[in-house]
Formats: structure tokens, C-alpha cells, sequence
């Protein structure tokens, strides 16, 4: 029997705070139709909530027994996505689900989740830079270089660059472009800059 504990530890899952309007970001318990422990089917009214503007109804979306308030009514300002309840399938072994874990799961992974965000922002500014580089290529263009592409043009003194059909997201010209126009006879050389630096000591 300890395999099948462990199979239905993972059907309890968070009931978390729904957002019943596009504007909520967050809720009161106003109170629970139902008790820990208690069943309900899809449907049942399990609790109501209320926010600066009403009541509302919430009802389950399947059958299932709810293991543990985490919200108890009278809960203010909860904000949308955080549990308010643990609640299992109906048949579930409640007694193995580890309820504390779940209650703090989503604290301690939320948590986590905002700090990588906060950390790749700042590392996003140095990748903004190379477009000072591709002012020199066509304004137009500006923006949706890659680097890559942005030295490929250069490199190859390409001066009708705005022409270049980009490939990547959002139209951006990836360096794979830049060689498929040459490629394609379409690249019209700027011939006084590549002179300019063929014969420039290198």
C-alpha cells in the first residue's frame, strides 16, 4: 500500500483565490460554504468571496474534498493565485497528503519565481547596446539587427540593407539573412567603404 499513498499525495492540489473580474487582484473570504474535511460535488457552492465591488458565488469546478482552509473567513486583501484551500479527489488517503507543504509551496515558489525576473532585467540593458552600432546601417533597420547580422552588413558593406527580409521574430534580420541576400546577388556593396578598408592596414 505505500505506492499507493504516494500516487495520491499528488491529486491534492491549491485552491487559489480566482479572479472573478478581468480588474481583481485580490479578495476577501466572506465565508466558507464548506467545512475541512467536508465533500462537494462540481457545482457546490464552496465559498463566497467578496471585493470593493461584491459578493460572489464560487463553485467547484469538480468533485473533491476539501483537506484544509488556508484562508479562513474574515481573510482580507488575498491576492489572486494564492491558496486559499488544499483540496483532494474524492477517495484520496487525506491523511498523506503533506498539507503544510502545500500551504507553503506556492509562498516559497512564488518568491523564487520573482527573483530570477528581477535579476534578468538589469542583464537585459547590456543586449540593448549593439544597436548604437547599427545606426550606422539603415535607420530603418534599427532595432530588429541582431548583432550578427549588424556585422555581417558591415562587414560586407552592404548599403541597401533596409532590404534585407528578416527572418526572426518580429521581422528581425538574423545573420542567416544577411548571407542569403548576398547569396542572392540582391546586396548592393557600399564600393567606396569596402575599398576604404581593403586597403586600409589591417
Amino acid at each position: 500500500g505505500r505506492f499507493h499513498t504516494a500516487a495520491t499525495c499528488h491529486e491534492a492540489s491549491q485552491f487559489t483565490m480566482p479572479a472573478l473580474s478581468p480588474t481583481m487582484t485580490q479578495g476577501g473570504i466572506a465565508r466558507w460554504e464548506k467545512k475541512e474535511g467536508e465533500s462537494f460535488a462540481a457545482g457546490d457552492l464552496l465559498l463566497q468571496i467578496e471585493t470593493d465591488k461584491a459578493q460572489m458565488d464560487v463553485e467547484a469546478q469538480d468533485d473533491g474534498v476539501l483537506v484544509k482552509i488556508i484562508a479562513p473567513e474574515g481573510t482580507q486583501n488575498v491576492a489572486v493565485n494564492s491558496p486559499i484551500a488544499i483540496i483532494a479527489e474524492e477517495g484520496d488517503d487525506i491523511s498523506s497528503i503533506d498539507v503544510d507543504a502545500l500551504s507553503k509551496g506556492t509562498q516559497a515558489k512564488a518568491s523564487a519565481a520573482d527573483s530570477p525576473s528581477a535579476e534578468s532585467a538589469p542583464a537585459a540593458a547590456p543586449a540593448a547596446e549593439p544597436k548604437s552600432e547599427a545606426t550606422h546601417a539603415d535607420s530603418s533597420a534599427k532595432g530588429l539587427l541582431s548583432p550578427a547580422a549588424t556585422f555581417a552588413i558591415h562587414s560586407n558593406h552592404i548599403a541597401n540593407s533596409k532590404d534585407i527580409r528578416g527572418s526572426g521574430p518580429k521581422g528581425r534580420i538574423l545573420k542567416g539573412d544577411v548571407l542569403r541576400f548576398l547569396k542572392d546577388g540582391k546586396a548592393v556593396i557600399d564600393k567606396a567603404a569596402a575599398t576604404k578598408t581593403a586597403s586600409a592596414p589591417s
